[in-house]
């Protein structure tokens, strides 16, 4: 079960860095999380044209559009709660989505963290490499 205090310290983070911030970090991390567990289906680029796409019953959205699409501000805290999986994509399936494997599990490890401060971490790794694919 998540915690006030970390919910608050994500949410925090999350607000905190805007996209001059986040223009000038490394994505390397991830860029590595978003290649293994999204690049499949949304492709290498995130317009939704991987390996996968053309076998799916619904079409992977196209990642580089996500500001576009919400009248010019990059939607962080949807992106977030996608990737947790409080905000349901029917195309995702279910929360137990294979691709993801462990990654996004409380049980994870990530450097030194456990537990929902790894999750929260990778989350927030992938959200702002997301950011930083946004096309006009």
């Amino acid at each position: 079960m998540r915690t006030p205090v970390l919910a608050l310290i994500g949410a925090a983070a999350l607000a905190g860095i805007t996209g001059s911030d986040a223009a000038a970090q490394d994505f390397s991390a991830g860029e590595r999380s978003f290649r293994e567990a999204c690049a499949a289906c949304h492709g290498i680029s995130g317009r939704g044209n991987g390996e996968l796409a053309p076998y799916l019953t619904i079409a992977p959205t196209d990642l580089t559009t996500l500001a576009k699409d919400n009248g010019g501000a990059y939607p962080a805290l949807e992106i977030y709660r996608i990737v947790d999986g409080r905000e349901v994509v029917n195309a995702h399936g279910a929360r137990a989505m294979p691709v993801w494997g462990a990654r996004f599990s409380t049980e994870a490890t990530y450097g030194p963290y456990t537990g929902e401060t790894a999750v929260q971490a990778r989350i927030l790794e992938l959200v702002y490499y997301l950011e930083s694919l946004q096309r006009d």
